[in-house]
């Protein structure tokens, strides 16, 4: 496919996260910078296509534990609003800085989709990283909603509980 349509953004991102899972860091990051190099010249301007790329190379920056290097594409990610995979790669940044309180002030301010699956994930992410400051109180009430809710309400709660164990 890709030497057929060169510029088939689709393909290019499928290589890269090809190369990421065989954990070829640099090769991917190659290949993601040139991809965001030719969305950003894109006319007219695909949105989609820059969040694309943004996730894809801060998640390939994250899991190389490069949180530092995230945080420009992550920035990127700051036009439209989050959707649940943006918010989840903004948590496992604040999560690898351990700066949870950082992450609970970004949380309360993000401008997230009107879906219910995000807004879910955003409780959940204020209640793990309320239990991580090590404020038990305040981390349980915001998870009760989510504890006494429906079947995904519960899996998104009782996740965060799980993840209190890496906090302690």
């Amino acid at each position: 496919v890709l030497a057929l349509t060169p510029t088939d953004a689709d393909a290019e991102l499928g290589l890269a996260r090809v190369l990421i899972d065989g954990r070829r860091f640099d090769e991917a990051r190659k290949a993601l910078d040139a991809l965001a190099e030719q969305v950003d010249k894109a006319t007219p301007r695909d949105v989609d296509a820059v969040v694309a790329v943004a996730q894809e190379r801060s998640a390939l920056e994250l899991e190389d534990h490069k949180s530092d290097a995230a945080l420009p594409w992550l920035q990127k990610l700051a036009g439209p609003p989050l959707e649940r995979r943006s918010l989840a790669l903004w948590a496992e940044y604040f999560r690898q800085r351990r700066a949870y309180g950082d992450g609970i002030a970004w949380l309360e301010k993000a401008r997230i989709a009107d879906d219910a699956g995000v807004k879910r994930l955003r409780t959940a992410l204020l209640g793990e990283f309320r239990l991580a400051t090590g404020d038990e109180k305040e981390g349980m009430e915001v998870l009760e909603p989510l504890l006494a809710g429906g079947s995904d309400d519960v899996l998104a709660g009782l996740a965060s509980l799980e993840q209190r164990k890496y906090y302690e």
